[in-house]
């Protein structure tokens, strides 16, 4: 996600797979700014890991200011 040609957000979508993608964690070092998510649809315990959140799916997209 992006305001004008800021990056705000690095997202990552999972159905079940809560641990965290190798290649989000790699794109986080390069846009210190963003917000670092992965959404898991069927996520057991959200988990914060360094900069990474792991977040339910649901009720984050529900929060979502369109």
């Amino acid at each position: 996600m992006s305001e004008g040609d800021t990056l705000t957000h690095l997202v990552e979508c999972k159905l079940s797979d809560a641990r965290p993608h190798r290649a989000l964690a790699r794109f986080a070092e390069q846009w210190p700014q963003a917000l670092v998510v992965q959404l898991v649809r069927e996520c057991k315990a959200e988990a914060d890991i360094g900069r990474l959140q792991i977040r339910d799916a649901a009720p984050w997209l529900a929060a979502l200011d369109v």
